[in-house]
């Protein structure tokens, strides 16, 4: 079976996802695992018994962008015939086509524009009027109907993927302690309003394909018989960002005797927003009764000491679920550059050192395109960018182009327009910015119209810093050339990107900035589960990184006073500090003739060697010798010290110490464990 095409190359846990003969199967890929290689290879590996042909294959994914990564990697693969792959939505469309094409009814429209056409809804009810405005009012009126009507597009879509009702929206409002402006009533009332209008102009949103194609196939057995006739074979990937909606869409897909095959990490699951949640995924064989487990921890991806701050960093996880299904990862590369911290007095001063560094990694070879930038928000990365182009190094603000083509944005645009005048100051522009941001509390959260405004503010203010008189007009101007700048650089300059962004992506060289209290944690993250969910987000941001980590805060950020992120607490031994504050000239002399005193008096006394690691560190020159390779590949320094502090004794004890594969493990796990129980009872002895 080895001499597979599909399997060479693989290692023996990659192999065995791959052919593995479960029908119902959940492969947990760490960071780094080679999750896509395994999934792509699962696919035509499988694809070879007659009985599961890509014909009646269907693979789905998130994005229409890994759709087309998945279409290359199985094309590149030389299968005779494609399963189909796409998005959820596309699937669900085919689906629901279908359905309606056999009833003889006609196919609803796709709202491509859905704030606009809750505004046509809502607008259309006269009691919901007070709330939204109409477009004859005043200039500030029409502005606060375009965010307000962003904001309740949103709590639509985010109630929909927790399978909620209008009529039970009141109800999961109060329940999960949701914050926003309008009431809750107004919002369901609202919601109910655009129901209707879709009805009667015989429109449907994206969201309604995945709750209309699942009631089709669970309301309609004989079609739903069809439907899993010509599509047998079900694969998922990032399985840890599905919503309680897309389960329920897969459940009646599947039917009652499901092939499905899912893949994803439990510890990167950062779209609550979205209703999905890590249990999701973690309770795959409660929700598909008679599932098994498979593990990737190896990670091909970071250096040692990147994995081992993010194994400690996810040791942090208060979910018991997670440790169980998400374990340790290990790395398969050998040691390198540790993650480094910086402190600096001021953000002014943080930008300007990132943008230094980035200047002396490119100088010495390294390029543009692989290094990033990572904040926990859009509005954090301007600054960067505007101190990276300072010293002239290419770089792009990752989705600015979408940003730029926001409707909130743009409404807010014409409005500035109209009560400032085209060539009004910035300045003052600036000022009502901060004004609508502040009683919408939009500034620093994700997605939509926060985003967007956010992003648009802080643009303003690098550019005010530049041309304190620009006016409104060049402003605008200038903005949209740096979002199509931006655009066009995305394949050759510095990554600016926030860390939803990031997810799936990697770089050689990764800065995590921002890393203070209120930042990362965000100050809005109050809930347990938000807490848990910016945890994740830093586990993202760290394995991000392939070859060096470098972590950044500010003291000061504008006017606030910043602490440290709580985050890095129980990581300073895996986390070298950057900058050493510079001591007086005294104080160097004393050190310096101090040193001289100890190394005088360690060159006449006897040395203290520890005996257990240097027999470790014999056995592993043995070993290595035997095997013909560098002894740092085998095990490295850091690791024979955890070893020699904690004197394992059980094979489970291993999984807790860093820079430990699998593959090591399964070769000379029995050998070092008697050499561990023989060291420790030579310790007890001595002792």
């Amino acid at each position: 079976m080895d001499d597979l095409p599909y399997l060479r190359g693989l290692t023996v846990e990659q192999t065995e996802a791959v052919t593995d003969p479960a029908q119902l199967l959940c492969i947990v890929a760490g960071p780094g695992s080679g999750k896509t290689t395994v999934l792509t290879r699962r696919i035509a590996f499988r694809a070879m018994d007659p009985e599961v042909a890509p014909k009646n294959t269907v693979a789905i994914t998130f994005t229409n962008q890994a759709a087309d990564e998945l279409k290359s990697r199985l094309a590149g693969l030389s299968m005779y015939e494609l399963p189909w792959v796409g998005t959820f939505h596309s699937f669900a469309f085919l689906v629901l086509r279908r359905y309606l094409e056999e009833l003889r009814r006609p196919v609803p429209r796709l709202i491509v524009a859905k704030t606009r056409a809750v505004a046509a809804a809502v607008r259309e009810d006269a009691s919901l009027r007070r709330h939204f405005g109409k477009a004859g009012d005043d200039g500030g009126r029409r502005l606060e109907s375009s965010l307000v009507i962003s904001e309740l597009t949103r709590e639509i879509e985010t109630a929909k993927a927790n399978m909620v009702a209008p009529d039970g929206y009141v109800r999961w409002h109060t329940a999960s302690g949701r914050e926003t402006s309008l009431d809750s009533q107004a919002i369901a009332a609202a919601w109910r309003s655009y129901e209707r209008f879709k009805a009667a102009s015989r429109q449907m949103d994206f969201d309604d394909l995945i709750v209309r194609a699942e009631a089709a196939l669970r309301e309609n057995p004989a079609f739903a018989q069809t439907i899993r006739w010509w599509y047998r074979h079900f694969y998922v990937d990032e399985f840890q960002d599905v919503n309680a909606q897309q389960i329920a869409l897969m459940k009646q897909l599947v039917g009652t005797y499901p092939d499905l095959c899912v893949v994803g990490d439990p510890k990167q699951a950062i779209y609550a927003w979205n209703g999905a949640h890590p249990r999701l995924m973690l309770e795959f064989d409660r929700v598909f009764a008679g599932a098994s487990y498979r593990y990737l921890r190896s990670n091909f991806r970071s250096v040692v000491e990147i994995v081992d701050l993010a194994n400690a960093a996810s040791e942090e996880f208060a979910d018991p679920a997670i440790a169980l299904h998400g374990g340790v990862i290990h790395a398969k590369r050998p040691s390198g550059s540790p993650p480094r911290l910086h402190t600096f007095d001021s953000a002014e001063a943080e930008a300007t050192f990132v943008a230094r560094q980035i200047y002396t990694s490119i100088a010495n070879g390294a390029a543009p395109s692989s290094i990033a930038v990572l904040a926990r928000t859009n509005t954090l990365l301007p600054q960067y960018q505007a101190a990276l182009s300072a010293l002239g190094i290419h770089n792009h603000v990752a989705g600015t182009a979408q940003m730029a083509n926001d409707g909130s944005l743009k409404a807010a645009m014409a409005h500035l327009r109209e009560l400032l005048g085209p060539r009004g100051r910035l300045q003052d522009a600036l000022t009502h910015l901060d004004d609508l941001i502040d009683e919408y509390r939009l500034d620093g959260t994700d997605g939509g119209a926060a985003d967007s405004l956010g992003y648009f503010r802080q643009m303003a203010v690098e550019a005010l810093r530049n041309e304190p008189r620009m006016d409104l007009t060049s402003f605008i101007s200038w903005f949209r050339v740096r979002a199509a700048e931006s655009a066009h650089a995305s394949k050759h300059g510095v990554t600016l990107t926030t860390l939803h962004r990031a997810k799936g992506l990697e770089w050689e060289i990764v800065y995590l900035v921002a890393m203070e209290q209120g930042v990362l944690p965000h100050a809005k993250s109050t809930q347990p589960a938000a807490m848990e969910e910016e945890k994740r987000l830093f586990y993202v941001g760290i394995t991000r990184a392939r070859d060096h980590l470098y972590l950044t805060l500010a003291r000061k950020r504008g006017k606030a006073e910043r602490q440290p992120s709580p985050f890095l607490t129980n990581l300073a031994g895996l986390i070298e500090d950057g900058i050493p504050q510079r001591a007086p000239k005294r104080r160097a002399l004393e050190y310096i003739r101090a040193s001289k005193e100890r190394l005088g008096s360690a060159a006449t006394a006897p040395l203290e060697t520890d005996p257990v690691l240097e027999t470790l560190k014999l056995w592993r020159r043995l070993r290595a010798a035997d095997l013909g390779a560098p002894e740092e590949t085998l095990l490295s320094d850091r690791t024979l010290s955890y070893l020699a502090s904690n004197l394992p004794v059980k094979r489970d004890d291993f999984d807790t110490c860093p820079g430990m594969s699998q593959e090591f493990l399964a070769e000379h796990a029995e050998a070092l464990l008697k050499l561990m129980k023989a060291l420790a009872r030579a310790r007890k002895a001595r002792l």
